[in-house]
């Protein structure tokens, strides 16, 4: 008997050739940090895209109707700075939640308009400079430009035994968020 019964088995992938599920182990274990972190900022992203075109649209409708007082309409100057900060800030959050999906299903082509928000949050000292960085290092090194390789999908779909979990930054902001919600709702609902 020539076969080992107790062997790992190996998983045929996509594309016609086969890898030793040992093999595709290894280098899913090896990216399994960039995979995570992948995903946290994509959250952070999808999140951060969803409050600034709610921000946006909030602000553009609270400016204008702002400016609509007894002696008329708002000048023409201030109405085209409103408009030119709601329209930045629209273009910017979708942008934002598509990057973000992007980067939880590592999208190749995602890569360089994450790159454009995570400098632009560069300027944000010192939060978003941490998570920009932290994002560009993530895109751009190694086992990130690996992570984002079309093969690599094969060699997730071979490891289903490989588990990312839950990174405990996303718990801690999730915690954070749903803190944020029921503070707010009993601040406008009670008062308190």
């Amino acid at each position: 008997m020539s076969t080992n019964p107790y062997a790992a088995p190996e998983a045929p992938l996509e594309g016609g050739g086969s890898l030793p599920l040992d093999a595709a182990e290894a280098d899913r274990r090896a990216h399994l940090r960039v995979e995570r972190g992948l995903k946290t900022m994509g959250f952070l992203y999808i999140w951060g895209g969803g409050l600034v075109a709610l921000s946006a649209l909030s602000f553009g409708t609270l400016a204008l109707s702002a400016g609509w007082t007894h002696d008329g309409p708002p000048r023409g100057e201030d109405l085209a700075v409103v408009l030119a900060v709601c329209g930045l800030l629209m273009l910017k959050g979708p942008l934002a939640v598509w990057a973000g999906l992007g980067l939880r299903r590592r999208w190749p082509q995602v890569r360089v308009a994450a790159s454009l928000l995570a400098g632009l949050a560069l300027l944000s000292v010192p939060v978003g400079t941490a998570l920009g960085g932290y994002t560009l290092y993530l895109l751009w090194c190694a086992e990130g430009r690996r992570v984002f390789q079309p093969d690599y999908t094969d060699v997730i779909a071979a490891t289903p035994q490989v588990r990312l979990g839950t990174s405990p930054v996303v718990k801690g902001i999730a915690l954070v968020l749903v803190l944020g919600v029921v503070a707010l709702v009993l601040v406008l609902v009670l008062g308190v």
